[in-house]
């Protein structure tokens, strides 16, 4: 049985909300349906909850949720979905690429692979030795576990209101990592808005230039390419990346 938290008109997270229903679906890291909650400006009433299909839906099919959020790597994926007491083995965990986005691939460690990238052999193996698809070489999963928290570690320790910190640490991890990789999406997710703040701030007109703009655009790209694939549907974070796409 599955609690939904639930907020109030204000953004707060004011409750968490069991539903008869909606709390016995099971999850897929791509889900087909998404949640729907309506309630009170206090949270202090009757919360209500409704199921809106993501993408087409077959009879007879079963409806999926999410039970959290979809936008980190396999491995964390299903390290974190163990607080449920099952590990996820969805068509995306068992996709080495995760339908083409290769979110957990790092580069290649081997000095003389310049554009390898490693993915694990079995997703569904914690232990899987990570193979890269161009030189063949194989790396043991401790070391790329190492990195991705060593990045990680660094990332939540950069001054939140700090733009430019942002910017020089995506441009240090691109070179270790896939362009897609979930480290540098979360990066990525946190630099827009601090792009948006500042736009909005520029009074003056002489603090954004034409090569802000066009990373902006870029990462606003990358993110929705990833979205289109793991998030199908209208959801929240569509109508947020799309409208800091549209709004430069």
């Amino acid at each position: 049985m599955n609690c939904f938290e639930v907020s109030n008109r204000t953004g707060d997270n004011g409750v968490r909300g069991v539903f008869p229903v909606t709390s016995l679906l099971s999850h897929s890291c791509s889900p087909n349906v998404r949640m729907a909650f309506r309630n009170d400006a206090t949270c202090q009433g009757t919360c209500s909850n409704r199921c809106v299909a993501a993408v087409d839906v077959e009879e007879g099919q079963d409806l999926t949720v999410a039970y959290l959020h979809l936008h980190m790597g396999t491995k964390e994926r299903r390290e974190r979905l163990k607080d449920w007491f099952f590990l996820c083995a969805c068509d995306r965990c068992k996709d080495p690429t995760e339908f083409g986005t290769w979110q957990d691939a790092v580069r290649c460690f081997k000095n003389d692979c310049k554009k390898g990238f490693l993915l694990p052999e079995n997703p569904l193996d914690f232990g899987s030795l990570w193979k890269c698809g161009d030189c063949g070489e194989s790396s043991d999963s401790s070391l790329v576990k190492n990195l991705v928290e060593e990045l990680l570690e660094e990332k939540n320790t950069l001054d939140r209101s700090d733009l430019q910190s942002y910017l020089d640490f995506l441009d240090r991890v691109e070179k270790k990592l896939h362009e897609n990789h979930y480290v540098l999406n979360a990066t990525r997710r946190w630099i827009l808005p601090l792009y948006c703040r500042m736009m909005a701030n520029n009074k003056a007109g002489n603090l954004v230039t034409e090569d802000m703009l066009e990373k902006k655009l870029e990462m606003c790209r990358k993110y929705l390419y990833i979205l289109d694939r793991v998030e199908r549907g209208l959801t929240k974070n569509r109508g947020r990346e799309s409208n800091i796409y549209v709004n430069l």
